[in-house]
């Protein structure tokens, strides 16, 4: 084998890697963002009880 066969397998799988790697963190943000979406909603109707 040589060494271009070798960098092909290894260049496929860190992209691949790559790509888990954003689709995690689109997702973490994705949920970050609702988490914020809820606690904003929380906080408008306590606001609004205590009147």
């Amino acid at each position: 084998m040589t060494s271009a066969n070798i960098y092909v397998p290894i260049n496929g799988s860190i992209s691949i890697l790559i790509e888990e790697i954003n689709e995690s963190l689109e997702t973490q943000f994705l949920i970050s963002a609702t988490q914020q979406d809820i606690i904003e909603n929380a906080i408008v109707f306590l606001s609004t009880q205590s009147k």
